[in-house]
């Protein structure tokens, strides 16, 4: 497994460099365009996630794992979490994570929101249906 990890201040300015980030780690270990830039756009996603619900502050820990055929991806703020009830997909972007990502979990905690997503490399899904 290769494991990669990038800690960035929670912030707009930042995303960006989270994308090139990704893109680089998942080219450099052959994962197919098709496949990175799903993951990107992904990633990008659930960037705007922690941003809506962390409100710009606080530290965001981005891991990108390769094992096999598979690409875990997970992001982590340091805010309080959401309640779990009142979380609104629709609302919150996860309709199109879902489409871009074949596993998305949201795991609130007192401590932050930690969202993990997992792409087979493979055929691209389109997130347009």
């Amino acid at each position: 497994m290769r494991l990669f990890t990038l800690t960035l201040p929670l912030a707009p300015s930042q995303a960006a460099e989270l994308r090139f980030w990704v893109w680089r780690r998942l080219l450099g270990n052959r994962v197919p365009e098709h496949t990175a830039i799903e993951v990107v756009l992904g990633a990008q996603e659930a960037f705007n996630l922690a941003l809506v619900h962390a409100g710009a502050m606080g530290e965001m820990v981005v891991r990108v794992s390769i094992l096999d055929d598979v690409v875990y991806l997970t992001i982590t703020d340091d805010t309080p979490g959401p309640d779990p009830n009142q979380l609104d997909e629709a609302e919150l972007g996860l309709v199109l994570l879902r489409r871009l990502m074949d596993e998305v979990q949201l795991e609130p905690t007192d401590e932050g929101l930690t969202i993990r997503m997992v792409k087979r490399i493979g055929e691209a899904r389109s997130a347009v249906a």
